[in-house]
């Protein structure tokens, strides 16, 4: 689905309220702002454009040329822009800056993207003269100013802080599938638009002949041997605050992780330390303990041009525990009780560990400052089997109580006082890894940290579940808080945990539904309909934050989505929001044609509100869209049009909507086989629409193109702990696979298709597909509750499941489903409301929020006490489940 990178989540999360908000509302501090003003008078125009305050000086602007960028740290970044305007002002060139020194860290943060990141002002001169001359005089004005290197750009002779590169002025974007935009240039040789690129090193158009700018192209930074010792071997990531790297020490001829750090990037708000002194600070510290055997040896730090690099040994055959719990974890529904109880003394004994390398650093007057579950890495032998367990990611560490270090707030790890006063304590440490020890067994830990009542819960539950050493949920309790001071020591920690034996009861027989709290439906309705807000322009209801950056129409995100699913449940759409989605109207150059993000799904949902003629206008506009073919997906691209297009015609009885589906399904019967697996963005859902086309249509070629999609994307499923297979997914090889049980890219996802292909060709291969999908989806503890790639999905299959095949066990997965969305659930009031992507704020949309998660729980609700009221997106009266009544063991009984 598309999604924000989730580091830049935090933008979005700003203000006292519950729900994610358009970070170009988020209010700015006028320090910048006051300084620009100063040297421009009353009369200039300055205009907000979402981090940016732009100048315009002049009327007249081009399209596209030679532009300057200025970078800047926190600590002189006022008097760099007073020095900037001072120049650009009386020369009448428009320029804009960032909006204050918080949106100036973020440029400057390891999260901006590499091309885009360091920009503190960026100045837009007319032709290559008036570039010139600005070069030439912010070059003087700005000379000893350090900054970050703009990686996209040329920094411009010797200035540390001024640069530049050939791009576009004028935004000229061009929509994509997704809903998203690209910036593009015009190459003025054909006059047809290309892409506007900033790739992470200086690059130019090939209509532009050399650099008017330099002398002579310098130097790049491409040294592989560093510090005359180290060979970089391969690159693991990259960061706008530096690259990691696999290298080799051509003294000893060891492997070691060589991390690099640039200057003026990662910078920590109201300090000078940077990246630079975040490695500098880390290679202290590990040194510190180097003899302690609790973190990784640190080989060397050092500097070589304007970059930093620590050096560390590698760690062969290491994970961290995160990734160590998510590969290893007996799955719930086919775990026996002596597999879970095995899997939990192994980690019983990974957490003595850690609590020991804690008390030790604490001895030495070390706080670590950044304890989580990707910090803590174990060591494997050949057998994957724990042979050590060492602590990583130092740039944090610090003594106890310092108010001038820089501190990290790790979601889901780090304490509420941490967050309030910045102060680094033991006590957050323990915290921490409370947490650690708590995401071992239930990832859904941010929510939990952050409300002791929902933590209590949560740990009551795991108690009831799973054969936890007595007295553990009771530590948690303790080591997770509000209070620092009544947290215990690691010492403490150690001590308990080294008492506690694992219990290894016989499996429960029978499933505690009468022990189960129901979610209270119309509550979660309440809290839907109370949020609306149909008097702003930016959006109808609060959703996730890629809403500001598509459209806020959408089924996915926006406001077709939610009111669909509010006349899925019955319930009338709050006053003023139908009329904020008719008002608008659909720009097709601003919304693409897809089914979860454009055209096909507002009017799919147009057409089931009952608002028919305008339903089959937008249908109409979806099937003209220009963006038609170039995506093939169901969640944006033709598939889902696919899908739409026969909604359309099994309601209306209108030819013309089969043929524009038979149409659009013979492109994708003929486009190249997608790398992606899954339902919403790979093969699992073009396969689908396919088979539905085919069905339609009675066009056996189409059903077996479909079908033969279908069993080459299950054929990728790879086998894990419990018995059964789960889903990557991609096709491509990766360093490391990803599984997924989800409906947007993982095993729910792709049972909902292929128990939809067994109706009709119930051959071995589904059929033993949709039982490891039932496995895999069955499930309590996941990090999200909402449809794409949370607990609402994975129940919406089963539920689907149950209704196809008559199995039992699918809608008692469902259930646990249920279970797991309950400890998600927030009250405010009268009003239940549930978290979105990465569990930073709620959200009321289907994709990520409880639009979706009110749209599984009514269908629950339905199955066990009346009729089902159909799956989500799908086509009910094509491909419908075969009459089952259910056996007596929960074995499907054909009526």
């Amino acid at each position: 689905m598309a999604q924000l990178d989730p580091r830049l989540l935090a933008l979005y999360a700003h203000g006292p309220g519950p729900w994610f908000a358009d970070h170009a509302e988020r209010p700015i501090d006028p320090e910048f702002l006051i300084v620009a003003r100063r040297h421009l008078g009353a009369g200039a125009r300055f205009r907000r454009m979402g981090g940016w305050v732009c100048v315009d000086l002049r009327d007249e602007q081009i399209e596209q040329g030679w532009k300057i960028h200025v970078s800047a740290t926190n600590t002189d970044a006022a008097e760099v822009l007073e020095r900037t305007v001072q120049v650009l002002a009386p020369m009448g060139v428009d320029f804009k800056f960032q909006a204050d020194a918080a949106w100036l860290s973020t440029t400057n943060g390891r999260s901006t993207p590499r091309g885009n990141g360091c920009k503190f002002i960026t100045a837009f001169p007319l032709s290559e003269e008036e570039c010139r001359e600005a070069l030439e005089r912010l070059h003087s004005r700005l000379d000893g100013f350090e900054g970050p290197r703009i990686l996209s750009d040329r920094r411009f002779r010797d200035s540390r802080v001024v640069h530049y590169r050939y791009g576009g002025h004028r935004s000229i974007a061009r929509l994509d599938p997704s809903g998203g935009s690209h910036m593009m240039m015009r190459d003025p040789r054909s006059g047809e638009l290309v892409a506007d690129e900033r790739p992470p090193y200086w690059s130019q158009p090939d209509w532009i002949d050399g650099d008017p700018f330099a002398d002579e192209a310098p130097e790049e930074f491409a040294d592989f041997v560093l510090g005359g010792r180290f060979r970089v071997e391969a690159a693991l990531r990259f960061t706008n605050g530096g690259g990691v790297y696999i290298g080799t020490d051509l003294e000893s001829g060891r492997k070691v992780l060589i991390k690099e750090a640039r200057p003026g990037t990662d910078t920590v708000p109201g300090s000078d330390v940077d990246s630079i002194g975040l490695r500098r600070n880390e290679y202290e510290f590990l040194d510190r303990v180097r003899d302690a055997e609790v973190a990784v040896e640190p080989i060397a730090f050092f500097l070589q041009e304007d970059h930093a690099f620590l050096v560390t040994e590698y760690l062969e055959r290491a994970v961290h525990l995160q990734g160590f719990v998510s590969g290893s974890q007996p799955p719930e529904s086919r775990a026996t009780a002596a597999e879970t109880a095995s899997f939990i003394e192994v980690l019983l004994e990974v957490w003595r560990r850690v609590a020991g390398h804690l008390e030790l650093l604490h001895d030495r007057g070390v706080v670590h400052g950044d304890v989580s579950a990707t910090n803590v890495m174990l060591v494997l032998d050949e057998d994957g089997a724990v042979r050590d367990v060492r602590l990583i990611d130092f740039e944090a560490a610090s003594p106890p109580d310092r108010h001038d270090v820089p501190c990290v707030v790790t979601p889901g790890f780090s304490p509420p006082n941490l967050r309030e006063d910045r102060v680094p304590r033991f006590a957050n440490d323990v915290f921490a890894f409370g947490a650690v020890v708590l995401s071992c067994l239930s990832i859904a830990t941010e929510p939990a940290v952050q409300d002791r009542d929902r933590m209590i819960g949560l740990l009551r539950g795991l108690g009831a579940d799973m054969p936890l050493p007595e007295g553990l949920t009771d530590l948690i309790g303790d080591m997770t808080e509000a209070d620092p001071r009544r947290r215990p020591t690691a010492a403490e920690v150690r001590v308990a945990l080294e008492r506690m034996r694992v219990r290894r009861p016989a499996r429960a027989a029978a499933p505690r539904t009468a022990e189960r709290e129901r979610i209270d439906l119309a509550r979660v309705v309440s809290g839907i309909t109370a949020a609306a807000t149909p008097g702003s322009d930016a959006r109808c209801f609060p959703a996730d934050p890629i809403l500001f950056h598509t459209n806020p129409f959408s089924i996915a995100y926006g406001a077709a989505g939610v009111l669909r699913a509010l006349a899925y449940l019955g319930e009338e759409a709050p006053p003023g929001t139908l009329s904020w989605l008719l008002e608008r109207g659909i720009d097709p150059d601003r919304c693409p044609p897809g089914l979860y993000t454009g055209i096909a799904g507002i009017a799919w949902a147009c057409l089931d509100l009952g608002l028919d003629e305008y339903a089959r206008d937008l249908m109409d506009l979806a099937n003209r869209h220009p963006l038609v073919g170039a995506s093939s997906d169901v969640f944006a691209g033709d598939a889902g049009i696919v899908l739409a297009d026969l909604h359309f015609w099994d309601r209306t009885s209108d030819e013309a909507y089969l043929e524009a589906a038979v149409k659009a399904a013979v492109g994708l019967q003929e486009a190249p086989a997608s790398d992606l697996l899954g339902f919403a963005h790979g093969a699992g859902g073009s396969a689908l629409a396919l088979l539905y086309a085919g069905e339609a249509a009675a066009d056996d070629g189409l059903s077996a193109a479909g079908l033969a999609q279908m069993l080459d994307c299950i054929g990728h499923a790879r086998a894990v702990p419990g018995g059964f297979r789960s889903m990557p997914e991609s096709r491509l090889p990766r360093r490391v696979e990803i599984l997924s049980p989800y409906w947007s890219g993982g095993s729910a996802g792709v049972g909902a298709a292929a128990l939809r292909f067994a109706t009709r060709r119930p051959e071995e291969a589904l059929l033993a597909f949709v039982d490891d999908a039932i496995a895999d989806s069955t499930r309590k503890y996941t990090f999200m509750p909402g449809h794409a790639t949370g607990l609402a999905g994975l129940g919406d299959f089963l539920l689907d499941a149950y209704r196809y095949t008559g199995r039992t066990d699918a809608l008692e997965g469902a259930r646990t489903v249920a279970d797991g969305i309950a400890l998600f659930a927030r009250t405010e009031g009268p009003h239940v409301l549930f978290p979105g992507s990465q569990l930073l704020r709620h959200s009321t949309d289907f994709s990520t929020g409880a639009a979706g998660v009110a749209m599984f729980l009514h269908r629950l609700e339905s199955i066990e006490t009346a009729a089902d009221p159909g799956p989500v997106q799908m086509l009910p009266r094509l491909l419908a489940p075969p009459a089952v009544a259910q056996g007596p063991d929960g074995a499907e009984a054909p009526a």
